[in-house]
C-alpha cells in the first residue's frame, strides 16, 4: 500500500472518529424505550436505553456484516480466479520438444 493511502485511510478513520465521539458527547442524555414486536411475540426493555449506544452498536454491526460479506465476495472471486487460471493452463496445448529453438544457431 502506498503511503498515501495509508495516509488517507488514517485520515478518514481519524475523522470518523472524531464524528462518533462528537455524536456520543452531544447525545449523552437522550434515551429511549426500546422494544421489539414480532407479532406474535414481543419484548421491551424495562429501563430506557441511552442513545447513543445504540446507534454506534448499530454502525458497528453494519460495519462487520459489511466488511464480512465484502470478505467472502473478495475470496469466492479469487477462488474463482484460480479456478479459471488452472483451466487455461490445463486446456493450452503442451510445447513439442521438436519446437524448441534452443541451442540452434540461427546466424
Amino acid at each position: 500500500m502506498h503511503r498515501n493511502q495509508l495516509l488517507l485511510r488514517l485520515l478518514i478513520l481519524l475523522l470518523v472518529g472524531g464524528l462518533a465521539t462528537l455524536f456520543v458527547l452531544q447525545n449523552k442524555g437522550a434515551s429511549t424505550s426500546l422494544g421489539l414486536n414480532l407479532g406474535f411475540a414481543a419484548w421491551r426493555f424495562t429501563a430506557p436505553q441511552p442513545v447513543a449506544p445504540l446507534m454506534l452498536a448499530s454502525l458497528g454491526v453494519g460495519l462487520v456484516a459489511g466488511g464480512g460479506w465484502g470478505m467472502l465476495r473478495a475470496s469466492a472471486s479469487t477462488r474463482r480466479a484460480r479456478r479459471l487460471e488452472q483451466e487455461i493452463a490445463l486446456s493450452s496445448p503442451a510445447p513439442h520438444p521438436s519446437d524448441s529453438t534452443e541451442g540452434e544457431d540461427w546466424s
